[in-house]
């Protein structure tokens, strides 16, 4: 598995759990704001658990800007990448 598909797997994977969902219900294109349960205090803790576990910090405007789970595996990548780039460990 690349490290792409696993940040997606890992973010839908919590997703999924926090939402008490199937996690065949969640692709790229998922609209966030259809998904059942999903609450700003919910999402908030998926955001904390998908941090810990890439040991980086999403920027809370990309996180509001997501309207799908793509654009959130891409807000969490990104901030992967700028850790990597400036040398921070993850």
């Amino acid at each position: 598995m690349s490290n792409v598909d696993s940040v997606f797997e890992h973010v839908a994977s919590t997703v999924a759990e926090e939402l008490k969902i199937s996690r065949a219900e969640l692709d790229q294109h998922t609209d966030l704001r259809r998904l059942r349960n999903l609450e700003s205090v919910k999402l908030l803790r998926i955001i904390s658990r998908v941090e810990r576990h890439f040991g980086c910090e999403i920027d809370e405007d990309s996180i509001y800007r997501a309207v799908t789970l793509g654009d959130l595996v891409t807000a969490v990548r990104s901030t992967m990448n700028t850790t990597a780039e400036a040398g921070l460990p993850s």
